[in-house]
């Protein structure tokens, strides 16, 4: 008997097959969205210091504030891990650059998320981007 003959013996194409391919195929359509969840909800989205809370007699913008207390990289952007440890006054007037580095310090009262792109993910929620400024 030839293999030809034993198929449709037992029978062709049916319902049982049919249903086995579902299956079987199923998960394997799933599976990919498993593994990129991972990329979505792990994003470390662009972060900086926290500024401490000023006091209210200061009439400045939260512009302001950044300028005061964040410190800029060589590139011109802001610093994400490091922070002025007292606020810097000089740096509101553009003309003036920053004198002393050994203000800076690293960032004690946590972080500010750019929640543009994603509003919750991993490391907003934990908190874990001191371990990527170390």
């Amino acid at each position: 008997m030839r293999f030809e003959d034993v198929l449709t013996e037992v029978g062709v194409f049916g319902r049982f097959q049919k249903l086995m391919i579902i299956i079987l195929c199923l998960p394997r359509v799933i599976l990919p969205l498993h593994f990129l969840l991972h990329i979505f909800i792990s994003a470390v989205p662009p972060h900086r210091c926290a500024i401490p809370q000023i006091g209210s007699s200061w009439n400045s913008s939260q512009r302001e504030k950044i300028l005061m207390y964040i410190p800029k990289e060589a590139d011109g952007s802001l610093s994400p891990c490091k922070r002025y440890s007292h606020p810097q006054l000089h740096l509101l007037n553009s003309s003036l650059k920053e004198m002393n580095e050994s203000l800076v310090e690293s960032c004690e009262d946590g972080y500010e998320y750019d929640l543009s792109t994603f509003s919750s993910t991993t490391v907003t929620q934990v908190g874990c981007v001191g371990t990527l400024c170390d």
